[in-house]
């Protein structure tokens, strides 16, 4: 956790312009799902599948640019910590312990937050009806 507070501290010095970027696609990625939440409302299916498409396309654009800044940053934080356990546990494997460690954390956390969204979105939506 203290790996991913320094990285977010780096990624924010060293990729500014990039997170200004993905933080004006984030808010264009609100427009359009607030817009298909209405068209879901007034029961134009085509709208809103037009409009799911439009921000699938945005999103994964967005997530894919997000994860190869943050990853690449946390695994550079991470190198000493893969280094020192390799010394200091004389472990052949500790590379790979540690960046087992850490994707099974990135993939934890990404979907605990999905799951948060997909039933935040349910919840939403449930609302408008």
């Amino acid at each position: 956790m203290i790996s991913e507070k320094i990285a977010q501290r780096v990624i924010a010095i060293v990729f500014k312009n990039h997170l200004e970027e993905m933080t004006k696609e984030e808010e264009v990625l609100k427009e359009y799902y607030e817009i298909s939440l209405l068209a879901l409302a007034s029961r134009d299916k085509e709208a809103f599948k037009g409009f799911q498409d439009i921000i699938n396309e945005i999103y994964w654009r967005l997530f894919f640019r997000k994860l190869t800044i943050s990853s690449t940053t946390f695994f550079l934080i991470l190198s000493p910590y893969m280094i020192a356990s390799h010394f200091l546990l004389e472990d052949s494997n500790a590379f790979t312990t540690i960046f087992a460690i850490a994707i099974m954390y990135f993939m934890f956390k990404t979907a605990y937050y999905y799951v948060l969204e997909l039933i935040d979105t349910w919840r939403h939506v449930k609302n408008l009806n």
